[in-house]
């Protein structure tokens, strides 16, 4: 799950009976042994409530993976109840992103910032949710903080990079998008997107240069595609 930034660990120490439960909650092969794992370790008497926010924390990411995203948000509110902290509350609210209800993950990510204001990640997530919405200003300002938080991150440059494209500020946006591809040089739809940036521009061969990168690094973009009307959100 790419859009959460820290991963949870185990705190404590098992006994024997739990170990098989605990090693599936925190790293089993599959989504469903991690249910498995931390449904035993939740349904444990001897839990204490720092521990059982974990493996609610753990249960909920396994099943936004099987896309269950009701028992995610579940098991995100159970965990955020027992022990607040940043990361169940961006939990929950890509959970709602990915649901569309960006009103409630905006509200999920505002108390994640209340709590850590240097959390990793929550404001390119609620950028996102505000370019969504269609408040540009808002989004790319949230995109400047979560630059200044984590400067060598690609996609929010590609993120903020599509915002300025949509509000017809071509020159920014292609700056943007070649930050994203100076960091990740196989970044392929920030050379789609710039090529098409390019074409707004009028550089045609710029463009094309471009297009051939993306083409070349994921052979599924086509140029046919450009000037999409909602560009990805990563």
């Amino acid at each position: 799950m790419r859009y959460i930034a820290t991963p949870i660990l185990f705190l404590l120490s098992f006994s024997p009976a739990f170990a098989d439960a605990a090693h599936d909650c925190e790293s089993g092969p599959t989504p469903d042994s991690h249910i498995t794992g931390c449904s035993i370790l939740i349904e444990s008497p001897s839990n204490n409530t720092r521990n059982l926010a974990i493996y609610y924390g753990n249960r909920a990411l396994a099943y936004f993976s099987k896309r269950d995203f009701e028992h995610a948000i579940a098991d995100f509110s159970s965990a955020a109840k027992m022990m607040p902290d940043p990361y169940y509350y961006v939990g929950r609210g890509i959970v709602y992103a990915a649901l569309g209800d960006c009103d409630r993950a905006i509200d999920d990510y505002d108390e994640a910032i209340k709590l850590e204001p240097y959390y990793p990640r929550v404001y390119n997530n609620r950028g996102n949710c505000l370019r969504k919405k269609g408040d540009l200003d808002a989004a790319i300002s949230d995109y400047s903080r979560e630059i200044k938080i984590n400067p060598n991150e690609p996609v929010v440059y590609f993120n903020r990079g599509v915002v300025l494209k949509m509000q017809g500020k071509f020159s920014d946006a292609i700056d943007d998008l070649s930050r994203a591809v100076a960091i990740n040089p196989k970044y392929a739809m920030a050379y789609f997107v710039r090529a098409d940036t390019y074409i707004d521009e009028g550089d045609l061969d710029s463009a094309d240069r471009d297009f051939k990168t993306a083409s070349m690094l994921d052979p599924s973009l086509d140029r046919k595609s450009t000037h999409l009307e909602v560009p990805p959100i990563n």
